[in-house]
């Protein structure tokens, strides 16, 4: 599996990001998603799990899922294998985020893909089909922000705290713009999954990180041109800073919605460390159950 090569977008790509089909955290329908068959008698039962986004994208906010099988373990085992064998993606970001979504987006067994979900729902997804399949405890090394210093600590899957968005909350977002002398109103949106590469890479994309935000934008050009999807693009790239700030606040308001997958623990034994016996707010590396099973 390559991974996607970093770099700047081509003129026609912007362009591709204006179109009608670019990605947009729209609901399906205004029906319950449909659950899918099981492809034989031998695959694992599915179970209901509860988006933590509700319906703000997907309607009923409930999809079905399984456990991983062999099929989906070789998807991931593939990125985890060259991590071990030295090859030249073995660090890619991108392709270790590729084979992760192609496993959990196999295990969902309702009318969905993974890749239409909200970002926040992507951890808490994660956490559910890894304690389905491999139990919700287990050993993991736990390191130390500072000096790299490690402990290992049993985490408890299913005692991590998950925020679920609140029925009546604003959404998307209504953000009248300062940043040009006729009136724009701007609805922005949470990045869906399939938006992860942009905010994930590198190099740092404002262009299109901020078009991926937006859900719709409405008003009039002096000339009395209706306001459109074709000016999407020419509206991020000349918003203001006050008007950046506003859109940076929400999604940091937002973003505690989902699974908390930290953890407050004393894990550095390194005396040379300032951070050496004291509590520290830690990332818990879940992907690590995978590798575990695997190496």
């Amino acid at each position: 599996m390559e991974g996607k090569t970093i770099r700047n977008p081509s003129e026609e790509e912007i362009k591709n990001l204006q179109r009608k089909d670019a990605t947009v955290a729209k609901p399906k329908s205004k029906n319950k998603v449909k659950n899918i068959n099981k492809e034989n008698m031998f695959e694992p039962e599915a179970v209901e799990f509860d988006l933590p986004s509700g319906s703000l994208i997907i309607p009923g906010g409930k999809i079905k899922v399984r456990r991983m099988t062999t099929v989906e373990e070789g998807i991931f085992q593939e990125t985890v294998s060259r991590m071990f064998q030295g090859s030249s993606d073995a660090l890619n970001t991108s392709a270790f985020f590729d084979s992760l979504n192609r496993a959990i987006d196999n295990c969902i067994k309702s009318d969905v893909s993974i890749y239409e979900l909200s970002l926040i729902d992507k951890i808490p997804l994660f956490v559910f089909i890894s304690a389905k399949t491999y139990g919700d405890k287990h050993d993991l090394e736990l390191s130390c922000p500072v000096c790299g210093d490690s402990s290992e600590f049993n985490i408890d899957l299913s005692k991590l705290d998950t925020k679920i968005v609140p029925e009546d909350i604003e959404y998307p977002k209504e953000i009248e713009l300062t940043s040009f002398d006729f009136p724009v109103k701007m609805l922005i949106q949470y990045p869906v999954i399939g938006d992860e590469a942009i905010w994930t890479d590198d190099i740092m994309r404002p262009v299109e990180q901020f078009l991926s935000l937006v859900y719709s934008a409405e008003g009039e050009l002096p000339d009395g041109t209706k306001i459109d999807e074709e000016h999407y693009i020419q509206i991020v790239e000349n918003l203001n800073s006050d008007d950046k700030k506003i859109i940076k606040e929400w999604m940091n308001d937002f973003s505690q919605y989902g699974t908390n997958a930290y953890v407050n623990k004393k894990v550095c034994n390194n005396k040379e460390c300032e951070k050496y016996k004291k509590i520290q707010r830690v990332a818990i590396p879940i992907e690590n159950i995978f590798i575990k099973v695997f190496v």
